[in-house]
């Protein structure tokens, strides 16, 4: 009897040295796996088939909880359907695997199947299987997982079981998260890389249009960012709104393919960037002219874009239509649910917003994504700025010149204003003489015909001197206004009506266009007039060889009480090498002409607190546009 039972304990201490050597074995075979190679898949394919293989089970998978959504995603199988890999999804706690996830501890169950925690998958084929071994994987006290192994016959699964699917979690979580946070590594990267030719590609401009499709590309393109749409919004100082610069993405799903087709081909991101800055002339898509046309006032009521600038703070909305801090007529327009808005800042100062989103591969968006976002666009802030700068130097610069061409222009002619005065004062009285005999000795009967041709050869041109003493004495006096209330409108049907002849002789048809919501004005008439008179005479000139047809129209004045008055010809146009001389004094194209109608023109018109302009269309035709407020300044 006591032999029997020496023998008893004999043949269980066999059994435990059998079970010793074959864990040693199975944990040996899973250490040398583990520390195979960096990447983890091929790692936990492999450890999967050493325990289907050495426990005698007929599958083992394992799933890892997602640092993003939370959720269990299958990542390797033995004996499933491999194609259910990294599409097989749990919420923590959902299922047999869920619930030993959320708990953290192993769960046995001899028949899975009429478990109510039982969770089943169709890619799966987990219909064959009866019996189910879950147990978690653990990072110190956190579950990064399960694996589990299930048999297609009802089996007992003793505690020596579960200690090794245990030992085997145990041994993998490390290589598990050293495997994430390599992944991380080369994910950040893979990310300074592309920033870094992303910021050699935003030096090479200071143009903003250009600048600005630089970085939009940066972020549509490739596996660190590769949103599907994009857009670009910058703050207006002076209205307080947040305006649509750019918009870049496709607009429908066949283009999105076509240009995702094309990605792979991208050998040399910078060279790219550089090339994408250039297609401005590109045709404008939907999506860029609806992100255009974006005005939004900055203030919190005018929803998530304007909180973005006023807070600095970065959003990821995740169900738009049910979030109270959208604009739903601009989210029905913009088609999407999800997006992500991203501060655009510069030196602690908001320059603007950066939204993106995923239309077409409905790719969750991740906090990980909106961060690698935040960091990009501290790299885009400061280029912008630098680019705005840039700009408003160069207009300043543009506008000194324009002011000191001015201030040359202004002496130069003030200068000649005081030689013209005085020698037309100095001209004047022996002129008058000359015209004086002239006109009497063309009256004498005695004369013979050529003598008598002499003296009104004389005559016309004593006139036309007098004529243009007159202008130069106009132009160089201070011209004072005389304001009086007056109808715009009837001023200038009096004054065509007083030149219909010579409209008529010279083949020119008169259209008028005069606006009834155009109210009385401040002018001096006899002025306004001569204003008028110079520019009808004008067009009549332009088209005084072939006709055609001028066109007087009246409007009101935007953003103030006043008139603007259009005067339109068929003349073909001014030249271009001509067109910014004609306001200057003395300077015509006309045989008979002085040169200081336009000029004069202009002093009124200035002298009333108005400005004259030129819309000039070469081989059609020129428009003056006078505008005349109604309060004077100084009046």
């Amino acid at each position: 009897m006591r032999a029997v039972k020496s023998h008893g304990r004999e043949r269980i201490a066999d059994i435990q040295k059998t079970r010793g050597e074959d864990w040693l074995e199975i944990l040996s075979e899973v250490s040398r796996i583990a520390n195979s190679t960096i990447e983890l898949e091929p790692r936990l394919n492999s450890i999967v088939e050493v325990i289907t293989r050495q426990t005698g089970a007929n599958a083992c998978s394992t799933l890892l909880i997602d640092e993003e959504s939370g959720d269990l995603i299958l990542r390797a199988t033995k004996g499933l359907n491999p194609m259910s890999v990294n599409r097989v999804r749990l919420k923590v706690g959902e299922g047999i695997t869920g619930w030993a996830a959320k708990e953290r501890k192993p769960i046995a169950l001899k028949n899975a199947s009429s478990d109510p925690r039982f969770v089943y998958f169709p890619e799966t084929e987990e219909e064959k299987f009866k019996s189910v071994l879950a147990v978690p994987i653990l990072d110190k006290n956190d579950c990064i997982g399960v694996i589990y192994t299930q048999s297609v016959s009802e089996r007992d699964y003793t505690e020596n079981d579960i200690k090794l699917l245990l030992t085997i979690a145990n041994q993998i979580s490390g290589i598990i998260k050293n495997a994430q946070l390599y992944d991380k590594a080369i994910q950040r990267l893979r990310e300074l890389s592309i920033l870094y030719e992303v910021s050699m590609a935003m030096q090479t401009t200071v143009n903003l249009d250009r600048l600005l499709r630089i970085i939009l590309s940066s972020i549509t393109v490739g596996n660190v960012f590769g949103f599907n749409r994009a857009a670009l919004f910058l703050t207006n100082e002076r209205t307080n709104t947040l305006q649509g610069m750019m918009g870049l993405g496709p607009d429908s799903g066949d283009e999105a393919r076509e240009i995702w087709s094309k990605i792979a081909e991208i050998t040399d991101l910078s060279r790219w960037l550089i090339s994408q800055g250039d297609v401005l002339l590109k045709r404008e898509s939907n999506f860029d002219g609806f992100i255009k046309s974006i005005r939004i006032p900055i203030n919190p009521e005018n929803g998530i874009l304007a909180l973005t600038v006023l807070e600095g703070k970065s959003f990821n909305i995740k169900d738009a239509r049910n979030d109270p801090r959208t604009n739903k007529e601009l989210l029905d327009k913009y088609g999407v649910n999800s997006f992500v808005v991203v501060p655009i800042i510069a030196r602690d100062h908001v320059l603007g917003v950066m939204t993106v989103d995923n239309i077409y591969t409905n790719k969750p968006i991740t906090e990980e994504d909106v961060q690698s976002l935040v960091r990009f666009t501290s790299y885009a802030g400061l280029a912008i700025e630098n680019a705005k700068i840039v700009t408003k130097l160069r207009e300043a610069n543009k506008e000194i010149l324009s002011t000191q061409k001015r201030l040359i222009q202004s002496e130069r002619l003030s200068a000649l204003g005081e030689l013209a005065a005085e020698l037309a004062h100095e001209i004047k009285n022996p002129l008058v003489t000359i015209g004086g005999f002239a006109r009497r000795l063309y009256e004498k009967s005695e004369l013979n015909l050529e003598e008598k041709n002499y003296s009104h050869i004389i005559i016309k041109e004593v006139e036309r001197l007098e004529k243009l003493l007159k202008d130069i004495l106009n132009y160089s006096r201070d011209i004072k206004p005389n304001f009086s209330e007056y109808d715009i409108n009837l001023l200038i049907e009096n004054l065509l009506s007083l030149y219909e002849r010579t409209f008529r002789d010279s083949g020119i048809e008169v259209k008028k266009e005069l606006s009834k919501e155009v109210s009385h004005i401040n002018i001096d008439q006899p002025q306004i007039n001569q204003v008028l008179i110079n520019i009808f005479y004008n067009a009549v000139e332009s088209m005084i060889d072939n006709g055609g047809v001028m066109s007087v129209k009246t409007e009101s004045l935007t953003g103030e009480e006043g008139v603007v008055i259009r005067i339109s010809d068929t003349g073909g146009g001014i030249p271009v090498e001509i067109l910014d001389n004609i306001f200057n004094p003395f300077f015509t194209t006309k045989k008979n002409g002085t040169g200081l109608g336009l000029s004069l023109s202009r002093k009124i018109v200035e002298s009333h607190g108005g400005t004259i302009e030129i819309d000039n269309r070469i081989g059609e035709g020129a428009t003056f546009i006078v505008n005349l407020p109604r309060r004077q300044k100084n009046q």
